[in-house]
């Protein structure tokens, strides 16, 4: 889990807990039970995975709307992801078949967009909502996409 994760998941926990209509004694024997029964928190565990799973994607991906430029979680790969299709001059119609192929779910919020979204905003949606993996898979098929559209570049490939 990633440490920024960990932190507000831990937050919010811990208030929700607080502001609860729970007794001290109660609060104190869930602790308890997170630190004694490992079946206490891999129960939780299901539960909050298969509730956030059953979470309709458009309401996830409508929270990824109100992006800002900064893509702190994503360090630079977000500017180079740009950066890299605007050298090489990709078209929108391919990242966003890619985008979709990746992310299923990402078309229902590009479907249900009430405008039409720029590229930008499509791959900040995209790096708001994506796991690491899907970041990753998406910055490698940038990099062979970049070596296999130069035609130059596919001629030398040929004769090899």
């Amino acid at each position: 889990m990633r440490s920024k994760t960990w932190e507000s998941a831990r937050r919010i926990i811990l208030s929700s807990l607080l502001t609860s209509d729970l007794t001290i004694t109660e609060i104190q024997e869930i602790g308890n039970a997170f630190i004694n029964e490992s079946d206490f928190s891999d129960r939780l565990g299901w539960l909050i995975k298969d509730a956030a799973k059953s979470i309709d994607a458009p309401v996830r991906m409508e929270q990824a709307k109100h992006l800002t430029p900064d893509y702190e979680r994503y360090d630079d790969a977000y500017p180079k992801a740009i950066t890299i299709i605007n050298k090489r001059r990709i078209p929108k119609r391919e990242i966003l078949s890619i985008l979709k192929a990746l992310r299923p779910e990402i078309r229902n919020y590009f479907q249900q967009s009430k405008r039409n979204l720029t590229l930008r905003e499509m791959v900040g949606v995209f790096f708001e909502s994506a796991s690491s993996g899907e970041i990753d898979k998406f910055m490698d098929w940038l990099e062979k996409r970049i070596i296999t559209s130069d035609d130059y570049l596919k001629g030398i490939m040929r004769k090899r």
